[in-house]
């Protein structure tokens, strides 16, 4: 079996109960598979240490350490089997077209979902088309968003995020060429207002109330979007923008805990991954900043990146 994760790809090799493995250039696998689970040791660059993960249909999650020795795993090894989805790319007619984002979407649609996946995936697949010249590709695009706008008529809340970023992608993969029309009447109807969450927190608190935990990642991509599309509707104050993007963390996630729960802002990564497919790279805005604190944070902070000029750019272009 071959998966591609957070440790670049990995091949597994199950004989029996016996199981040895590669990844990245050099890394090994050594262990036991029972029961859909490799518990064993990886070696990697001249360290060592325990792994455990297991195998649920395509999808891979589990745990690492440094050190052979027992103690508690707190990495996350996690993956997907290599071409579950792109294997439905090969060959696809036009009557198919139509289906394969949405089973996408549909099929990972909960606390797994994966934004850099989603991103790759619309990319590969877009690659099927010339969206550049060929009037015919761009009319079945267009035929496939019109699909996607009906799977978000149906819950705009959990889908509305991920079928705006995919237009966004075919307006960049097109080299602007192609624009697919997005209803700012849903987009605003599916935000929250600027005075419900400076009263009532970001969309990372306000997610957690209003919706289910299994929901959380689709649904707080289309809250978080959509709520920073309209807010510079009732805002031009740069800082409040920026301390928004700043403030919508790990640290306002109220839901119970689960494997996600860590030491890493998984909620500010995504909210980099919005930012970034929208056409905004952090590493564009890197350079001191202050963040004062007055809206959504207690105190201020000091940041890496520009997140001002992240914010008057993100304004300016979408005002």
């Amino acid at each position: 079996m071959e998966f591609k994760g957070n440790f670049g790809q990995l091949t597994l090799n199950i004989e029996g109960t016996e199981a040895t493995g590669t990844y990245q250039e050099n890394g090994v696998l050594k262990g036991k598979f029972i029961n859909n689970t490799f518990i064993g040791q990886w070696k990697n660059k001249g360290l060592e240490g325990l792994v455990e993960f297991t195998i649920t249909g395509d999808k891979l999650l589990g745990n690492w350490k440094k050190g052979v020795e027992t103690g508690k795993m707190k990495g996350k090894w996690e993956g997907k089997k290599i071409n579950y989805y792109e294997d439905k790319i090969i060959g696809i007619t036009d009557n198919e077209i139509n289906n394969v984002i949405i089973e996408f979407l549909i099929n990972n649609s909960n606390l797994d979902f994966n934004l850099t996946e989603y991103k790759n995936f619309v990319i590969s697949f877009l690659k099927n088309f010339d969206l550049i010249e060929n009037e015919n590709d761009q009319i079945k695009i267009e035929k496939l968003f019109k699909e996607l706008l009906e799977l978000v008529s149906n819950n705009p809340s959990k889908y509305g995020g991920c079928v705006y970023l995919f237009k966004q992608i075919v307006y960049e993969v097109s080299e602007h060429e192609q624009f697919l029309d997005f209803n700012f009447e849903l987009i605003k109807a599916n935000s929250y207002s600027l005075d419900q969450m400076l009263n009532e927190g970001t969309p990372v608190k306000l997610v957690c109330n209003d919706f289910d935990n299994n929901d959380f990642k689709m649904v707080f991509i289309t809250k978080m979007l959509f709520s920073l599309l309209t807010i510079i509707d009732e805002t031009d104050d740069f800082e409040l923008i920026a301390e928004f993007i700043v403030a919508s963390n790990i640290n306002q996630f109220t839901n119970i805990k689960n494997d996600y729960i860590n030491d890493e802002d998984w909620i500010s990564d995504l909210v980099i991954e919005i930012l970034d497919i929208m056409g905004y790279d952090i590493y564009d805005y890197e350079g001191t900043t202050h963040i004062p604190g007055n809206y959504f944070m207690e105190i201020g902070q000091s940041m890496g990146f520009d997140y001002i000029r992240l914010a008057e750019d993100f304004y300016e272009s979408n005002i």
